[in-house]
């Protein structure tokens, strides 16, 4: 039997949309702190190694054995600098790329990668290197002649070397607190997001969006489906809703919908009815409007929650009214009215008044003839 899978609801989707959404942002806010330390870093270590590159490139030492070929010397002072300075490593280098002198064995008489084509002329460079297939953060800086009848010569380069960062160990560096930041700030972006999906939830009233169509769709099928008109109205006297029928029955503009009874051109009459206020004098007929819509005042009733066959007169036409108040949870939100057309009706009901009325006198008459006849027949 294959299983439906049930897909997320609307609170759900939000609610992983807005996680997802946070994550982005918390990684992305860790990557700028990552690349903010490592920058911190490199230029602070670049800094300190380049120091230590350019003390030992000016040491006479250096300069003397590196000019005559002769390091025996050397690996004793490359060793006191890595411990002293705490770098990773120490070489000296030809001036033909090789490794004269390094505190790694492995680089020892191998020719060494320069940062750049002008480190082989005397120039200085920074940056970050592969050596020995780990990452480095790399000072090369020239051993220039101090020799009277040589000032100035390239005798070689000096290449101090120190580990970059670790992943973790930038992390760590970008803020000592900057994980429980991270993380505090992500609960409280969850907690916030099941909230705004918990409102969100009781806002639709636990319905899903293709419920929420169905709803919209059957509404609009049975609201303009319906032979009768049909108006609502909230707490403000604004109109929220109107189908085709109320339009056409009360004559409102195309751009009735979010006016209020006071901006249409309506009769009191009419509006006391849609509001729900009953008028004592005239809840027992019709009050017939003028040529315009408008009625005549009169004096405000009582407000009802509940008007029932209410006729008024718009425009020529026989309108009978019904007003229901909605209410949710004792709020009032509003009232819907339903209007029915009784002009044909009324004026089927006045035609059948006149047809009993000749009937009537028919029979009278016919009664008369044969009182008449029975006079000439006894004759």
């Amino acid at each position: 039997m294959v299983t439906q899978r049930r897909r997320l609801s609307l609170a759900g989707q939000l609610l992983v949309a807005q996680f997802l959404i946070l994550s982005t942002v918390l990684v992305a806010v860790a990557l700028v702190s990552l690349a903010q330390s490592e920058a911190t870093f490199n230029r602070s270590e670049g800094r300190r190694v380049s120091a230590v590159a350019e003390q030992l490139a000016t040491l006479t030492l250096v300069r003397t054995e590196m000019a005559s070929g002769v390091t025996n010397a050397l690996p004793t002072l490359v060793q006191s600098v890595v411990t002293q300075y705490g770098v990773t490593s120490v070489t000296l280098i030809g001036t033909d790329g090789v490794a004269r002198v390094s505190s790694d064995p492995t680089l020892e008489n191998t020719s060494v990668q320069l940062g750049s084509p002008t480190v082989a002329h005397g120039a200085s460079w920074t940056g970050t290197l592969t050596l020995d297939g780990e990452q480095m953060l790399v000072t090369q800086t020239p051993v220039l002649s101090d020799a009277k009848d040589r000032v100035g010569d390239h005798l070689g380069t000096v290449m101090v070397a120190t580990r970059t960062l670790s992943t973790l160990d930038r992390l760590r560096g970008a803020s000592s607190y900057l994980i429980t930041y991270l993380g505090l700030a992500l609960a409280l972006g969850g907690i916030g997001s099941w909230l705004v999906a918990r409102r969100i939830k009781r806002q639709t009233l636990g319905l899903e969006p293709a419920e929420i169509t169905g709803l919209a769709e059957s509404r609009e099928a049975m609201l303009y489906g319906l032979a009768e008109g049909v108006i609502a109205i909230d707490t403000n006297q604004r109109i929220t809703l109107v189908n085709n029928v109320a339009q056409r029955l009360l004559d409102l503009p195309d751009h009735a919908v979010g006016m209020t009874l006071t901006d249409l051109p309506l009769g009191a009459r009419l509006r006391d009815v849609l509001r729900g206020v009953d008028d004592p004098g005239e809840s027992d007929g019709a009050q017939p409007e003028g040529e315009d819509g408008d009625a005549g005042t009169g004096v405000s009733g009582i407000p009802r929650p509940r008007v029932r066959d209410q006729v008024v007169l718009r425009r020529g036409r026989v309108l009978v009214m019904n007003r229901m108040e909605v209410v949710k949870e004792g709020r009032p939100l509003g009232s819907v009215t339903t209007l029915r057309d009784r002009t044909e009706l009324a004026e089927l009901e006045r035609q059948l008044g006149s047809f009993r009325s000749t009937t009537e006198l028919l029979r009278a008459q016919a009664h008369e003839f044969a009182n008449q006849l029975h006079t000439i027949s006894g004759l």
